[in-house]
This record gives structure tokens, sequence and C-alpha cells, in this order.
């Protein structure tokens, strides 16, 4: 299992940052978890998120071109 969240600073790049949030999954995936879990939780005055849909669509999408997709599930934990 791996819990990746979602929020990244207020000012940042929220493309990069979910490039980097996809990388961590199929990482997580070719290492052996079974269990993705992706979070907004904790946000606060200097951050903001990813939202699930979006981050759930491109993890989805990047580990069927990998091949990896049947291999995970993929949970959202949102508030």
């Amino acid at each position: 299992m791996k819990e990746i969240s979602l929020l990244y600073e207020i000012d940042g790049d929220m493309k990069e940052y979910l490039d980097k949030v996809v990388y961590l999954a199929v990482e997580a995936v070719r290492g052996g978890s079974e269990i993705i879990i992706i979070s907004d939780n904790g946000v606060n005055e200097t951050s903001t998120y990813i939202p699930s849909v979006i981050a759930t669509g491109a993890i989805h999408h990047k580990l069927i071109q990998e091949g990896l997709r049947s291999n995970c599930s993929i949970v959202v934990d949102t508030a």
C-alpha cells in the first residue's frame, strides 16, 4: 500500500506536481504496492490540492500505458 498526497503549495505548479504524483504511483506499483491511496487531506492556508478526479485519471492512464493497471487498486481519500 502506498499513500500519496495531492497537496502542493498554493504558488506551485499543479501540472508539475501532478507529474510527480503519477511518477510516485507508477514506481509504487512497480515496487509491489497493490493499493494506491491518493489523499487531499491536510489543506491549509499555504497549500491546495490536485482535484482527485484529475489525479485518478492521470494515474489510471499512465498505469495502462505501462501495462501495470491490473496490478493495483486506486483509492481516493478526500476531505
